[in-house]
């Protein structure tokens, strides 16, 4: 498995187990959690390339996700830092679970690149309600307000997927989904174990 690597603003690296030796007790807590969701949900959604972390003093979108321009095959994940310290469990993993969702459809099928689409690959290793979470408090931090229908679909739409999460994590863990040759229309039709 490929080494996930965490930067704070001051751009010292935690990687694997190495905590940073001037972070206070909080933030050590804070930035081991945050690698361990990564490498889980990058297990979960089998997802091979790198990504590198980098919590950062201002992020304009809060939680964004790209390409790396400096190495093949890797994605950088940007995490707001004040908008990190206010985040539960929950949306903390909604999060980075929506961000690994563009992630997961860059590397499989980049023309499909959809807010709608992440959040529904996001909904194979967390809830609708976690989401729902995450993207009133991102509208609430931003003073906007958006339509949930349009970023996460009807909720009888939803359902299946959410059904998905609740399977271990280990039948998920390792499967593909290949589009092309699926003939499959929706991602409903798609789920593992329904290929």
């Amino acid at each position: 498995m490929l080494s996930l690597l965490l930067f704070l603003s001051g751009n010292k690296p935690l990687s694997g187990n190495k905590l940073l030796v001037n972070n206070k007790p909080e933030e050590k807590s804070r930035n081991e959690r945050v690698r361990t969701i990564v490498e889980r949900f990058r297990t979960n959604l089998s997802i091979p390339e790198e990504v590198f972390v980098f919590i950062v003093p201002q992020n304009q979108r809060l939680v964004s996700v790209e390409r790396s321009k400096d190495r093949h095959k890797a994605f950088i994940l940007s995490l707001d830092q004040n908008f990190l310290d206010t985040l539960g469990d929950s949306e903390l993993t909604a999060a980075i679970a929506h961000e690994l969702g563009h992630v997961w459809i860059f590397t499989h099928h980049p023309y499909l690149q959809t807010e709608l689409l992440a959040n529904q690959i996001a909904m194979k290793v967390v809830t609708r309600e976690s989401l729902e979470k995450v993207y009133d408090r991102v509208w609430k931090d931003k003073g906007t307000k958006g339509d949930l229908k349009g970023f996460l679909g009807e909720e009888l739409v939803a359902r299946p997927l959410i059904r998905q999460n609740q399977k271990s994590a280990e039948i998920q863990a390792g499967q593909n989904v290949d589009w092309a040759s699926s003939g499959k229309s929706t991602l409903e039709e798609i789920t593992p174990g329904n290929n």
